[in-house]
């Protein structure tokens, strides 16, 4: 919980979210009359699977018992994040809109959705400050403007970013792509280390010079080498390559 190691802190946080969800759910149907509406809902999910096509979920948005209710559950638990049941509640629903916001950050860097990121960033904001990550907020302010107005700054960088820029693909896989520093550390930096990487020569201006500027040649032979032996795909390998060009 304390997130020292991201994949597994965030399964735990998905689980957590997902219990309370279904928590709050449950104390949703005991205050609110919503049992018929329930069941009718339950209904069209069920003809939805059975009927799994375009028709049926036109049928599904005619039929506007699935978006009433959670308009119904969406407005109750409005009603927890004001204090209605107290504060406890109140906090943990705090804490599912924060796990809410990750995940909306991830979805816009797995998508390519520049204003879903924007948006997300800008709800992050006050919990830094809130947790007392001043450097964190400070510096994600700063970067929030720049975004803001990139057009101004950097006219045409706007729709780049939003034409594919944001982030990188690495597959055909449809909603995979990853954020542009955690696939540089993935390919290039990771296929540039060496052992003990600039310890012993450090303080030698010539030599950490060399170092940096050969980082990438060796990364790219690095690349070569897993293309040839087949442990990376061959796609993969002519990214980076390109990257590295």
């Amino acid at each position: 919980m304390k997130g020292k190691h991201y994949n597994r802190s965030f399964r735990v946080h998905k689980a957590v979210l997902v219990s309370l969800e279904r928590l709050l759910f449950n104390t949703f149907q005991q205050h609110a009359e919503v049992a018929p509406l329930i069941r009718k809902a339950k209904k069209e999910l069920r003809e939805i699977v059975l009927n799994l096509n375009s028709d049926a979920c036109e049928i599904s948005d005619a039929n506007n018992s699935l978006q009433e209710l959670a308009q119904r559950y969406f407005m109750f638990k409005e009603d927890v994040r004001q204090g209605k049941l107290g504060k406890t509640s109140q906090f943990w629903i705090f804490y599912m809109d924060a796990v809410w916001t990750v995940l909306q950050c991830l979805r816009a860097t797995k998508t390519n959705d520049l204003q879903l990121h924007i948006l997300c960033l800008e709800k992050m904001c006050p919990l830094f400050f809130s947790m007392d990550h001043p450097n964190y907020a400070r510096f994600l302010t700063a970067y929030i403007l720049l975004l803001l107005n990139l057009d101004i700054s950097h006219p045409g960088g706007n729709e780049l970013l939003r034409q594919k820029g944001f982030s990188v693909c690495r597959s055909t896989v449809p909603g995979s792509r990853n954020a542009v520093d955690l696939t540089i550390q993935q390919t290039i930096k990771r296929q540039a280390k060496s052992k003990g990487e600039i310890v012993g020569f450090s303080q030698n201006g010539a030599a950490y010079y060399k170092w940096c500027i050969t980082r990438h040649k060796r990364a790219s032979l690095v690349a070569v080498l897993l293309e040839e032996t087949g442990l990376v795909p061959k796609m993969i390998h002519i990214k980076i390559t390109n990257y590295l060009r």
